[in-house]
């Protein structure tokens, strides 16, 4: 029976250029472009700063990589926690339901969405009992 060989790492991105991505090799040619643009047309010394920067952020985005996760990404998430709210208050209910409460503004975006049910502890442990019970316990309670 001939042998075959199972390709491994599939969800790896192609090397493009040396250890390059496409993506990462298209941030480093458009800083660098961008970078010698302010160069040429800014010149001097102020050209030579803004170009720098400009080539060091690119080349970040290319090649560093922050807690395993990649700059683009890394930044995205950021971004979304910083413009996220942050507190949060709790209430409970007569019942003993326990709701979240948030202190932002509402959007449309949040009045579309439907209300999440809040669970008791007795429907909490309705279902425990059930589960552990690999489903028998609903059968006896009929």
């Amino acid at each position: 029976m001939p042998q075959f060989k199972v390709p491994q790492n599939l969800d790896m991105e192609d090397r493009i250029v040396g250890k390059f991505t496409l993506i990462q090799f298209g941030y480093l040619a458009l800083g660098g472009l961008i970078a010698y643009i302010a160069l040429v047309k800014i010149g001097g010394y102020f050209g030579m700063l803004i170009g720098g920067i400009i080539g060091i952020f690119a080349f970040a985005l290319a090649a560093v990589r922050v807690h395993g996760e990649p700059m683009p990404k890394f930044l995205s998430s950021l971004f979304k926690y910083v413009i996220t709210p942050k507190e949060q208050s709790w209430s409970q209910d007569q019942s003993g339901r326990t709701t979240i409460i948030r202190e932002d503004k509402p959007t449309a975006k949040n009045q579309n969405k439907p209300t999440k049910k809040a669970y008791s502890k007795k429907d909490l442990e309705n279902v425990a009992e059930i589960v552990d019970s690999h489903g028998y316990a609903e059968l006896d309670n009929e």
